[in-house]
């Protein structure tokens, strides 16, 4: 999203120099800008998050110092469903990521967008060239290299 925002501020600097209007441009691309941002806090906090199994889900079956196929099979479960629900709790807080502040980062980046495609020309719009002046070396070639 970042680098489409700098290719739609490119744009609009360059219908500015021609002297379109890109003030409703401007304040969607702040707008956006500030979206990405919130959603890389967001990112980042949700990168930081530990999943962990609570030990105290798990049943001690092995206090007697024996074990049974029985008390095999509940601490198995047991650990099936920590883990299932650690696997629930992240898929549900990457899906609140995804559709909360990652998707109002792109539906900004859209406004941006279309307030761009509101400017009249801005498509005819077309980057000034800058002329510049090369200087030549006019001393005749004579064949031989100096130092």
């Amino acid at each position: 999203a970042s680098a489409i925002l700098i290719k739609i501020k490119g744009r609009a600097d360059k219908a500015s120099a021609a002297g379109k209007d890109v003030s409703a441009v401007d304040t969607a691309i702040v707008a956006a800008q500030s979206a990405i941002d919130d959603a890389k806090v967001a990112v980042m906090a949700q990168a930081a998050k530990v999943y962990t199994v609570d030990p105290t889900a798990i049943p001690n079956t092995t206090a007697s110092g024996t074990t049974t196929p029985a008390a095999d099979a509940q601490t198995m479960q047991a650990f099936r469903n920590s883990f299932n629900t650690l696997h629930n709790q992240l898929k549900n807080d990457l899906k609140l990521l995804r559709e909360g502040v990652m998707k109002k980062s792109r539906e900004a980046v859209r406004a941006a967008l279309v307030e761009l495609q509101k400017i009249p020309g801005v498509n005819q719009v077309t980057p000034e060239v800058a002329t510049t002046t090369r200087e030549t070396n006019t001393a005749p070639n004579t064949g031989t290299a100096t130092q």
